[in-house]
């Protein structure tokens, strides 16, 4: 029996502009590429750090709090935060 990678078959890719926030309150456009109902993957001009906490903003999404995971040649990859 092969397990499957779930949260691969649940990313939906988009086109997306948003901006991200820093905890410094620095803002920056990005581009998010694929999300899904833990993360999201996006594209930025400006280099973020493996484990970074910032805050996606979007029109319709709203604010999304993340961790960046990783982050490669402007690709980053975001795990969604709880807000409890």
């Amino acid at each position: 029996m092969e397990l499957k990678d779930v949260s691969r078959e649940l990313r939906r890719h988009v086109n997306l502009d948003a901006i991200a926030r820093r905890a410094d309150n620095h803002r920056h456009d990005i581009h998010l590429t694929d999300i899904s109902r833990d993360g999201c993957q996006f594209r930025s001009d400006v280099p973020f750090e493996t484990g970074e906490v910032i805050t996606i903003r979007h029109e319709v999404l709203g604010d999304l709090l993340a961790e960046v995971r990783w982050a490669c040649a402007g690709r980053v990859g975001a795990l969604f935060l709880r807000r409890d």
